[in-house]
């Protein structure tokens, strides 16, 4: 795991009788890297709190109608100091985007992106995830003798109707596609 992650993934609160599902092949079924944000949110939370926090919510019954989730729906959540928390393995199919779930890693920004820019820390430990995602998958196609393919990097709302991650979430999006080329 790169720099800077706590690993939550046996820590978090879990529902007392839903299990997300693991993908039958993979990383080699990952094909989205998705973005989002997690909308208004107290920005001098740890790592550790917002993973916990996330987790509480999706657990519990939320959105309209009311849902429980098995889990924390992100892989990743990153806070503004750029450090940032493991939430799901990779191989998690987790709620965050739909239809789009068994092909996709959800990583989150803490935070509202819609009208305040990405801290720099944050844009910074995106791109270290994205390139630690992209390495993984690398890893798996080489294992399997497959020929690797990059998964794209996009926000929630490219793949689904919403405002997430917010314009300047977006930014920080291309920001990251231009970094890793």
């Amino acid at each position: 795991m790169p720099s800077r992650c706590v690993d939550m993934r046996d820590d978090l609160p879990r529902h007392a009788t839903k299990r997300y599902q693991v993908r039958r092949g993979g990383m080699g079924d990952v094909f989205n890297i998705v973005v989002h944000h997690s909308g208004p949110a107290p920005l001098d939370m740890t790592a550790e709190q917002a993973a916990v926090a996330t987790a509480n919510y999706h657990i519990g019954p939320h959105g309209d109608p009311p849902q429980e989730w098995p889990g924390c729906a992100y892989h990743t959540i990153v806070v503004p100091s750029g450090d940032w928390a493991y939430c799901n393995d990779l191989r998690v199919v987790s709620y965050h985007v739909g239809d789009f779930n068994p092909v996709s890693v959800g990583l989150c920004l803490w935070g509202d992106y819609r009208e305040a820019p990405v801290p720099a820390a944050m844009v910074d430990s995106l791109e270290e995830i994205c390139r630690w995602v992209m390495q993984e998958k690398r890893a798996w196609a080489e294992d399997a003798g497959r020929a690797y393919v990059a998964p794209a990097i996009v926000g929630h709302r490219q793949l689904m109707e919403t405002s997430c991650p917010g314009r300047f979430g977006l930014e920080a999006v291309a920001e990251v596609k231009r970094r890793l080329g």
